[in-house]
């Protein structure tokens, strides 16, 4: 996920950088968008238990 959000990075830059300006609305908003995917899942993360892993069920 933090190399999906690199990359959208890189690519919201070059657009600002480019005639492309019409995409740069739809880059910015994935961009937002992923980042906020991963803040909800760090805390996800965060937020479980710190106790013994999961047992392999048969």
């Amino acid at each position: 996920m933090r190399s999906e959000i690199d990359r959208l990075e890189r690519g919201l830059i070059e657009t600002a950088n480019s005639k492309a300006r019409c995409n740069l609305h739809e880059v910015a908003h994935t961009l937002r968008w992923q980042k906020a995917r991963l803040r909800r899942l760090e805390e996800c993360l965060a937020a479980m238990p710190a106790g013994k892993p999961a047992s392999n069920r048969s």
